[in-house]
């Protein structure tokens, strides 16, 4: 939920992932042949890229905040219920509550993290996420339906620390039909959730899979991609930049280049 980027033009998008996979660089010279060289390299970028998921068979994916990201909005209800939901919890005024998650939060750098600093569960976030009354700011997405159908050579799968109503929730809205997934893991299906390695491994128990065959794609590091990739997956961080990744992209629409 951090490193996010908002407002990304749909329209432009395809063409964000070759400004994110290569360097700014600048060549003197006739713009015709500056041209050629630029396009040559994003292409052999793009070849290298795809390459390294070549072996990828299955798709696992993250839902909140990796499905969709947030409106200014909506974000500002996250926040507050934030603040609620540790004002109740811990039993202290909400400017209060305010005042000490913005503090851990600044010098933990992770919404869980700052959670977990001030004595609260670490499915805490979690908790706020699925309070939000989501069909007041999502609506169907046909980008990701097609997203969806032009990677319909994988087999896909959901791991999301989300309860199985507020994912089947938040699918509908979105329009993506349940049927489109192999096997789906939520918090209710596994006795300790996300960072925790045992919703992956369970996952790949389901389909039937090798770590080095999957590909998990999400928004955190910390519990999408970290855990993920040490059980050898190949991983894609999605709506920001990651250091930990294999790749990371502007918006979850150009995970599609990264895999066809």
């Amino acid at each position: 939920m951090i490193n996010r980027i908002n407002g990304l033009p749909h329209e432009d998008g395809g063409n964000k992932i070759l400004e994110w996979l290569l360097p700014r660089f600048h060549v003197e010279g006739d713009d015709n042949k500056l041209e050629a060289k630029c396009q040559g390299e994003k292409d052999d970028k793009i070849k290298l890229m795809n390459e390294k998921f070549a072996k990828v068979k299955y798709c696992i994916w993250d839902v909140d905040l990796t499905f969709y990201t947030v409106s200014p909005q909506m974000k500002k209800e996250f926040q507050n219920k934030i603040y609620e939901y540790i004002s109740r919890k811990l039993k202290i005024p909400i400017d209060e509550a305010k005042q000490s998650y913005k503090k851990e939060f600044k010098r933990k750098k992770s919404k869980t993290a700052a959670m977990e600093a001030l004595g609260l569960e670490r499915d805490a976030i979690q908790e706020v996420i699925d309070s939000i009354d989501k069909s007041r700011y999502l609506k169907g997405d046909l980008r990701l339906v097609q997203l969806f159908r032009h990677l319909k050579h994988y087999k896909h799968a959901i791991v999301t620390n989300s309860t199985r109503t507020s994912m089947e929730k938040t699918l509908k809205i979105l329009g993506l039909e349940k049927n489109s997934f192999e096997t789906i893991i939520t918090k209710e299906d596994v006795s300790t959730y996300k960072p925790s390695p045992e919703p992956f491994i369970k996952v790949m128990d389901m389909l039937g899979a090798k770590a080095e065959e999957c590909v998990s794609i999400g928004d955190v590091d910390h519990s999408d991609i970290i855990p993920a990739k040490k059980l050898g997956m190949k991983t894609i961080f999605v709506w920001g930049k990651s250091k930990y990744a294999d790749a990371s992209v502007p918006t979850i629409y150009e995970v599609e280049r990264l895999l066809v």
